[in-house]
């Protein structure tokens, strides 16, 4: 009996677990066509290059991941991209208004609005986030005039935006912001505007306040970033931001690493995760069923062989 339990252990060790990895979905508005066209790319955390992400690949356009709008949505361009269960959602501007709108992913990228009517109520939301522990996204908003920038709380089934607590601190514009999932933390890059804030910054920020906290300088120059997104199916964390480059930034100090790429303008990043995770210390065997009938005969066979036998 031991022999046979050796021999299913055995044969379960040898069969692949089951695939686990991250697609980040950007979202980029020239450099294919003239006048720019809006495409949603896949972008390699590894190394910075684009290309078109395969759920889009038959699209039957002379660019096939085109981003189209829905009908009666005028989308201009969009600002920030976060999945949400497993769909991308972005920050469409439409002059006037920015709308929150899902990816739809069936055929061809197509943004369709939340509410094509009623927008998010804010003017400058230049970064998208999603938390998962209380299912909203979140942005931040800046006030030109006033030099501040606030909060916004999103929900996912209006598209209307709330303030968050108080103004943040002079000269912070936000650009890029992402949520970790598994601490609900907001993570946030800024675009380094005015003469207070010489490089880009990367940010911590409070959910329920609507306050910030300095990490650290990434020792990038104003505008060198315009998106932010966290690849959590690494040890540690990776905070990946893009712009014109891909930048891996340290979660604890907020120095950014060129990862590369050449790219138009990445203005949303969006990281997905494909695959079900699995726990790092025990390792569950992903089974197709002609293996689980092999462990059934083989189960069965020693239940058969060492089960007591009748006394006549």
């Amino acid at each position: 009996m031991t022999r046979m339990f050796l021999m299913i252990l055995l044969l379960s060790s040898v069969i692949p677990l089951a695939s686990v990895h991250a697609q980040l979905r950007g979202y980029q508005d020239d450099g294919f066509g003239a006048p720019p066209v809006p495409v949603v790319t896949e972008i390699d955390p590894n190394t910075g290059a684009s290309s078109i992400p395969s759920e889009w690949a038959g699209c039957p356009t002379a660019i096939p991941n085109t981003l189209f709008a829905e009908a009666g949505f005028a989308l201009g361009f969009t600002s920030g991209y976060a999945v949400r269960s497993g769909d991308l959602y972005g920050l469409g501007w439409t002059f006037p208004g920015i709308h929150l709108y899902k990816v739809d992913s069936t055929f061809c990228a197509t943004a369709r609005p939340i509410d094509s009517v009623t927008p998010t109520g804010f003017d400058d939301l230049e970064s998208l986030a999603y938390c998962p522990d209380n299912d909203r996204f979140y942005s931040a908003d800046f006030d030109f005039t006033a030099h501040t920038g606030r909060l916004i709380e999103i929900h996912p089934t209006t598209g209307i935006g709330t303030v968050i607590g108080s103004p943040m601190s002079f000269d912070v514009r936000i650009v890029g912001m992402t949520c970790d999932p598994t601490g609900g933390t907001l993570y946030a890059v800024t675009s380094a505007f005015g003469a207070t804030r010489p490089n880009v910054e990367l940010l911590s920020v409070d959910r329920t306040t609507g306050v910030e906290t300095l990490i650290g300088d990434t020792g990038l120059p104003p505008n060198s970033l315009e998106s932010l997104t966290l690849n959590g199916l690494v040890t540690p964390a990776r905070l990946i931001a893009a712009d014109n480059e891909v930048f891996q930034i340290d979660v604890s100090s907020g120095n950014a690493t060129l990862i590369g790429g050449t790219l138009p303008g990445l203005w949303g990043l969006g990281s997905q995760t494909l695959g079900s995770p699995l726990p790092a210390t025990v390792p569950v065997p992903f089974l197709p069923r002609a293996y689980w009938g092999l462990l059934g005969i083989l189960l069965l066979a020693t239940v058969r062989l060492h089960r007591p036998q009748s006394r006549g």
